[in-house]
């Protein structure tokens, strides 16, 4: 019995002395690393062939300039967090991602903020609505590929998100233009049919397709989906036989009804 049980301490005495070893092992070569030199650099834009909002280069000049020793200190001096967040200032960066290896190497990933609108207001001023509602200058960016909206868009504020409604001026009227804007950007049908969105001075609301000779009148923003469901239905069951060009103005601003008016 007691040769058994002396069997048993000793197995556990050899499992937690090699676990002892492994941790001490581990934290050693943890503290190596950690004195290891910082000896590059690499930032890395994940979205890169999509978007060209976020340029490498720029990002790290930024961090090279503003923090000067950067690259010669120790691993265990630099505070990732801080680079998080000092890259995230950039407006068009969504989430910054810093960390270093045992190679010497930090290493800074990037994602970028996805615009589905860009709003041009009377002013001429440009800005960005993100896939997240945030409202991000446009600077002197590139313009990208997506729907544009203009006309007699109200003044927003000086905030960045249009679904923080309780910080924005007009907020309920931008939080039904943002979901509009998102839900035409994740149809692919929607997406390709629509370039423009023009706001009237009542803030009702026009859409003007890529193809077809005609403007639509979608009215108020409420119940945006209902009147896209009754254009698709025109689209499908009543242009499939007429033509796409024999119509000035689809009016779908009405419920339960279209009204189209001929050239």
């Amino acid at each position: 019995m007691m040769q058994r049980i002396w069997k048993k301490i000793r197995y556990w005495i050899f499992w937690l002395g090699l676990l002892a070893y492994a941790l001490q092992v581990m934290s050693a070569v943890s503290a190596y690393e950690r004195e290891i030199p910082c000896q590059v650099l690499r930032v890395m834009v994940k979205d890169s062939v999509e978007l060209r909002f976020v340029e490498r280069r720029e990002i790290g000049e930024k961090l090279l300039n503003e923090q000067t020793g950067l690259l010669g200190a120790s691993l265990s001096l630099i505070n990732t967090h801080d680079i998080e967040k000092r890259v995230e200032t950039h407006p068009f960066v969504r989430k910054a991602e810093a960390y270093t290896t045992s190679e010497g190497v930090l290493r800074v990933e990037i994602t970028q903020r996805k615009p589905v609108l860009r709003l041009i207001y009377p002013s001429q001023k440009s800005m960005y609505l993100d896939r997240e509602g945030f409202l991000v200058p446009c600077g002197n960016i590139k313009p990208a590929h997506t729907l544009v909206c203009n006309g007699h868009l109200p003044d927003p504020g000086t905030v960045r998100s249009a679904t923080l409604v309780d910080s924005l001026k007009n907020a309920s009227w931008y939080r039904r233009l943002y979901d509009m804007a998102l839900f035409i950007a994740e149809d692919e049908f929607w997406s390709a049919q629509f370039e423009q969105v023009y706001i009237r001075p009542d803030l009702e609301v026009e859409l003007v397709p890529r193809v077809g000779a005609h403007m639509i009148m979608l009215g108020s923003l409420e119940n945006y989906r209902g009147k896209l469901h009754k254009l698709m239905v025109l689209y499908r069951e009543g242009f499939s036989r007429v033509g796409w060009n024999q119509y000035e103005w689809i009016n779908l601003k009405y419920k339960d009804q279209v009204i189209c008016t001929k050239k």
